[in-house]
């Protein structure tokens, strides 16, 4: 018997507000003196034994991004590394310990300790070149002996199992103190730092992903789900990488357990996993904006690493510390995806700022790694395939997308990236998800279900959720001379229904134009001959959906030659007006030789105005669009037209924009 569905809302509620109390004068920071003694640290040069060289990107590839390489210290790497140490009066009592380690043209450093033997109540700070604060708040050292220990119980027992990866730094200069507190001997602190990676790509490369991704914060629908996903940045044995990871609700709602979902691909050890940091709110600020929302904040503290498999290339974690106020904890469902349904991503491309793709469902996969680098997919069926194909229809997946989670309308888990072979360039190519509920069946549910696990056989009381996306947009094309008719198909649970509507396919530009309590809304107000693009929202009392797929319409005009101008092919230039904003001309002329011909139009009082080109014979099959081919930002339109009569539709590029031109036709002899 098939196991019933649970499905598990994103958890709006349960974004929690971490409070700090500002120090005393007992707290403040031992390393106060940075400043001061920065000038008289010893410094050590890290210097690789080949020339570091920058990996190309590749397609369909398996592995995550590279974006550092593992240099080794050998002066740093004995047990006597700490005499390289200078030692200095802490200002509050206490001693600091203190080493500067340069890796020259590095865009930043982690510092990989090796620990033998350091005591609890000793800090380790990481400083810039020039920063008089650390680049995170200062370790202790029982919460690094506390990472270590997760590793051994791990059954790691080698020396990458003692090594401890500070926080990324930026810059080529990596400066490291250890304050030890009175009462502690300093022959008490063992270490070492037998190697560094040095990060040869900038960690806040933003701009760096390819043309075609879409920003996040241009989708107003979407800003609550960008908040539950981080960029990750890792280390494994001195070599760095990112993907993408998502905060996962589970099924009580009573708790706020940071379970973190990436991919095996990415972190498939407890080692690796102790090395995590997440960027949360890494974003644009504005739409397509380039400076960094305001809330970015960086977490370091690692993760404990639950359960992992390459079957579905699944990671699931859960971070060592709280993350920030305002994320969102996305819901999940065990239902099984059906081809051709609604998708979304939201990832880090290229390490860049967040962007989102929207597609579909293309088919289920049978995958497998097919070398250390890559690996291979085959056609399967819903109960054979433990992947998913997805198409895009906007945006893309690029390295570093790595591990994001696949949301369906209702913002909730269906997959995690592999990898795929689509591209700006490839819009063919698809990217490939491992299946969540196949995930959850073999292992998710001992965390993410309920503590009754009577949960996982009988079905949950439903609870009310933001209603799915209405699908099937329909607008009548021409057919009615009063109205565009705009109809969809029923949303689970809605209660009544946004009609949006623009003349460019935009949401961003959309306005509200009117709500319906039923699936059918007539758009009165529609300007005849004019093409509008329509969009439907479902509301109900958790909520509103985002928008539908779009769906084009308009409001047919009079065919009698009394309301269209007649152009006459080499004849005179005639001048137009739009009279009132959104409004549209309509020309007709007659073609009687198969050849190119020229439409053209100059500015008057309007300097900006779009052109679309019909027939033959035809006043609804378009043939071109133009806007800006003419002289200044008029339209232009060269083409072979055979016999026939054509229609022309003049308006201004802007909806709000009047004024007048000049149109004319001729005959090309080029």
């Amino acid at each position: 018997m098939a196991a019933p569905v649970i499905s598990v809302p994103a958890a709006l509620d349960q974004r929690v507000v971490h409070t700090t109390q500002s120090a005393t004068t007992a707290q403040q920071s031992p390393f106060a003196n940075i400043a001061t003694i920065r000038r008289q640290l010893p410094i050590i040069t890290a210097i690789p034994a080949t020339p570091i060289v920058l990996p190309l990107p590749q397609e369909g590839i398996a592995t995550p991004t590279l974006i550092g390489e593992s240099i080794d210290l050998s002066k740093l790497s004995g047990a006597d590394a700490i005499r390289y140490f200078v030692r200095f009066s802490a200002p509050y009592g206490g001693t600091l310990l203190g080493l500067r380690i340069d890796s020259p043209e590095a865009k930043g450093i982690r510092l990989g300790l090796q620990i033998e033997e350091l005591p609890a109540t000793v800090k380790i700070a990481f400083f810039t070149a020039e920063s008089t604060t650390p680049v995170a708040a200062s370790s202790i050292g029982s919460e690094i002996t506390q990472l270590l220990a997760a590793n051994r119980a791990a059954g790691d027992l080698s020396a990458e199992g003692q090594t401890y990866w500070s926080p990324v730094i930026a810059g080529e200069t990596a400066i490291i103190l250890i304050y030890i507190p009175n009462g502690i001997n300093v022959d008490d602190v063992q270490l070492s730092i037998p190697k560094l990676s040095h990060l040869f790509q900038d960690p806040l490369s933003a701009q760096s992903a390819s043309y075609c991704n879409l920003d996040v914060n241009c989708y107003a629908d979407w800003k609550d789900e960008a908040g539950g996903v981080a960029k990750m940045i890792y280390t494994d044995h001195g070599y760095s990488y990112r993907c993408t990871g998502s905060l996962l609700n589970d099924s009580d709602n009573s708790t706020q357990i940071p379970y973190f979902l990436s991919a095996n691909h990415c972190i498939s050890t407890q080692t690796t996993a102790s090395t995590l940091e997440t960027e949360w709110f890494y974003q644009s600020s504005s739409c397509n904006g380039k400076t960094r929302d305001s809330r970015y904040t960086r977490l370091t503290g690692g993760a404990q690493l639950l359960y992992q498999s390459d079957a579905t290339d699944t990671s699931f974690m859960k971070l060592n510390k709280q993350p920030p106020s305002g994320v969102l904890y996305f819901g999940w469902t065990t239902a099984i995806p059906a081809v051709n349904d609604n998708v979304i991503g939201i990832h880090h491309p290229d390490g860049d700022l967040k962007k989102i793709s929207f597609g579909k469902i293309d088919a289920y996969q049978d995958c497998h790694a097919s070398s250390a680098d890559y690996f291979s997919c085959y056609s399967a069926s819903s109960s054979t395939g433990d992947y998913l194909d997805i198409d895009w229809s906007s945006g893309t997946t690029e390295a570093g997308s790595s591990g994001s989670a696949l949301l369906n309308n209702n913002s909730q888990v269906l997959g995690t990236l592999w990898g795929g072979n689509d591209s700006c360039y490839n819009t063919t190519g698809t990217s490939t998800y491992g299946r969540f509920d196949v995930a959850y069946n073999a292992g998710l549910k001992q965390w993410l279900s309920a503590s009754d696990t009577s949960n996982i056989t009988t079905p949950m009381t439903p609870l009310l959720t933001i209603p799915s996306v209405p699908t099937s947009i329909s607008a009548s094309d021409g057919t009615k001379t009063d109205r565009v008719q705009i109809t969809w198909n029923v949303s689970t649970n809605a209660s009544s229904y946004e009609i949006w509507r623009s003349t460019f396919n935009n949401t961003v530009l959309a306005t509200k134009i009117g709500t319906s309590t039923t699936t059918t809304y007539d758009d009165v107000s529609a300007v005849a001959g004019t093409t509008y693009y329509y969009w439907v929202k479902a509301v109900n009392a958790a909520g509103t959906s985002g928008f539908s797929a779009f769906n084009s319409g308009y409001c047919a005009i009079s065919t009698a030659l009394s309301t269209i101008s007649a152009l006459t092919v080499n004849g005179m230039m005639s001048s137009g007006q739009i009279v009132t904003a959104g409004g549209a001309n309509w020309y007709q002329f007659v073609v009687k030789t198969a050849n190119y011909y020229v439409l053209e139009t100059w500015s008057g009082t309007l300097s900006d105005n779009y052109m679309e080109l019909y027939g033959p014979n035809s006043q609804t099959l378009i043939l071109e669009e133009d806007d800006d081919d003419g002289l200044g930002n008029m339209a232009k339109i060269t083409r072979w037209l055979t016999p026939g009569t054509y229609y022309v539709k003049i308006r201004a590029y802007s909806a709000l924009k009047t004024g007048s031109y000049f149109i004319m036709i001729r005959r090309s002899y080029w």
